[in-house]
């Protein structure tokens, strides 16, 4: 069980050290723990790190309402876990994080479901039972707002700025800089893949999105 801020991604860590944190209150980065049913497994690699999208949380970071809007602000799911021997924050990572490179890797399926259930109504705790989260520990529906607009559409925490992406779609062809969609493409096997809502709304196409496929489609207005 990997720990410490080498257990993070690097944006992971800027995040974090931000808003106060030490490296010694990152009681999990990536690992394969079983308790952890697979939700802290690496998904990619960034500057020699290994990195997931799941972050576990000594509690010495202290549970209270400043500390979970602080992690809210910063581009997390915060769920705090009230077990008896094991008191933690579980904090799931909605940014779109890039490996060596650029590539943001998708969640894995146990992350994926965590963030649906956070982002719910009411919000869900996103463990099996999926459990209503108490009353204490819900995000406002500004929050939930903010996350779902990072979560879909990879635009990065406030106050942080957007990587350049590998490379860049123009319209019209001829436009040059003035033309740059910001849709942070990339090429993945020879197919571009990324956020085109910009590029498809650019077009005169209307974008809707299906949170709970985590698709968009594209029809005619």
């Amino acid at each position: 069980m990997a720990k410490g801020w080498t257990s993070l991604h690097p944006f992971q860590e800027q995040r974090l050290r931000a808003i106060g944190l030490n490296g010694n209150q990152i009681t999990q980065g990536y690992g394969y723990a079983m308790a952890s049913a697979g939700s802290h497994a690496p998904v990619g690699a960034k500057d020699g790190r290994q990195f997931g999208h799941c972050i576990d949380l000594s509690i010495s970071y202290a549970p209270n309402r400043p500390h979970f809007d602080a992690l809210a602000r910063a581009g997390f799911c915060p769920f705090y876990r009230n077990w008896p021997g094991n008191y933690h924050w579980h904090v799931v990572d909605v940014a779109w994080i890039r490996n060596d490179t650029g590539i943001a890797p998708r969640h894995l399926d146990l992350p994926r479901r965590q963030v649906l259930d956070f982002l719910a109504t009411p919000p869900r705790n996103g463990l099996v039972g999926h459990d209503a989260l108490p009353s204490a520990w819900r995000p406002t529906e500004a929050q939930q707002a903010y996350l779902r607009r990072l979560w879909e559409t990879g635009a990065m925490p406030d106050g942080y700025a957007t990587p350049d992406p590998i490379l860049k779609v123009i319209y019209p062809p001829n436009a040059g800089a003035a033309g740059v969609i910001p849709c942070a493409p990339e090429l993945v096997n020879g197919k571009l893949r990324g956020n085109l809502a910009e590029f498809a709304e650019a077009l005169g196409f209307e974008v809707v999105w299906n949170a709970a496929q985590r698709k968009g489609y594209v029809r005619k207005p």
